[in-house]
């Protein structure tokens, strides 16, 4: 593979995102519903198209989209044997390990199951899982490319962490809903 073009220097926060990569995290915490502001909305897509992608917030009624395909997505996961495994094999390591997620973060289930968040203990159970009241209207972006060649999935993946790391910066919490996106690809013909 060869990419060219696109080595601009990063101007976004300059240093700043130094020192946010060693706090940039996913949270599997409810967030709060104060809106993100504007001008960190159009610095987030400004990141985001630096590394060739789109980022957009989506509106109510593709907000309702998302989350019904996403909540569909997790069904499946947690119904699929195989993944369930997988995410219990990487959840849930406390101690020695080196790899995985710690129980810690995990992070509880929402309360009324509107928000569909990846269960990583692959235990969903109000009753086996912690849980919590989730923001009623989760604030949603979406992240594009214009194709879905390897190398727009190099640029989209680019994009994420640079979004990521601008929101970091900024004192946001994220995190992905990337279950739909999960059944999209097969397995082994992800890159």
């Amino acid at each position: 593979m060869h990419i060219t073009g696109r080595t601009s220097p990063r101007t976004l926060h300059g240093d700043d995102l130094h020192e946010a990569i060693r706090h940039r995290h996913s949270s599997r915490f409810p967030f709060g519903d104060r809106p993100v502001p504007v001008s960190v909305r159009h610095e987030l897509a400004e990141a985001a198209q630096a590394e060739g992608a789109t980022l957009a917030v989506t509106g109510p009624s593709e907000t309702a989209r998302l989350l019904r395909i996403t909540t569909e997505a997790e069904r499946r996961n947690h119904a699929d044997p195989a993944r369930s495994g997988e995410s219990r094999r990487w959840s849930s390591h406390d101690g020695g390990a080196d790899t995985g997620i710690p129980s810690a973060a995990l992070g509880p289930q929402d309360t009324f199951e509107q928000l569909p968040k990846r269960d990583s203990s692959a235990r969903r159970s109000l009753e086996q899982l912690p849980a919590r009241p989730f923001e009623r209207t989760p604030a949603l972006a979406s992240l594009s490319t214009g194709h879905d060649r390897r190398t727009d999935r190099l640029r989209a993946g680019q994009a994420l962490e640079y979004v990521l790391l601008v929101a970091t910066a900024h004192g946001l919490r994220t995190s992905l809903l990337h279950q739909a996106l999960d059944d999209a690809v097969p397995r082994g013909d992800q890159y």
